[in-house]
């Protein structure tokens, strides 16, 4: 939940994660198919049944300091 305006507008998009810099406030939206395979692994390796999913990944930009 980033703002009002944004998660309202994340619902209608179709699925991605994010990378959010903590200094200068920046989002990287991504898509990385690896990633949706791992998270399917994991579910079943604990019998779980993946419904949803939210990653937010934090760190800094490289041109924050540039903000």
């Amino acid at each position: 939940n980033f703002s009002d305006n944004q998660s309202a507008y994340e619902i209608k998009k179709s699925h991605h994660d994010h990378l959010i810099c903590s200094k200068c406030g920046d989002i990287i939206e991504f898509v990385n198919e690896d990633l949706e395979i791992l998270q399917e692994k994991i579910s079943e390796k604990y019998n779980f049944t993946l419904t949803s999913h939210v990653m937010t990944l934090f760190g800094f930009a490289r041109n924050a300091d540039n903000h």
